[in-house]
């Protein structure tokens, strides 16, 4: 699997986790930008091909370790 390949994966895995996260936990994080990331989740699903290679790499580069954290730490803080 290549990098872009690897990279997409995982933003697809982040914004899977993302859907599973209640509003609720949601609002204690203002800052990370949910409708975006399903919106993208949902591009790197359907519309694969209309993925501009660029613009997903600045997201990796720039955001994702951070959405990663982010979406870790509040999928621990949900009860089981």
């Amino acid at each position: 699997m290549g990098h872009e390949a690897s990279h997409r994966a995982r933003v697809l895995i982040i914004a899977e986790a993302a859907k599973h996260i209640p509003n609720e936990l949601k609002e204690t994080r203002p800052e990370v930008p949910w409708k975006r990331i399903h919106g993208l989740g949902n591009m790197l699903r359907h519309e694969y091909r209309r993925i501009d290679s660029d613009i997903l790499w600045s997201v990796i580069s720039e955001n994702l370790d951070d959405l990663d954290r982010a979406i870790e730490a509040l999928l621990k803080e949900q009860p089981e």
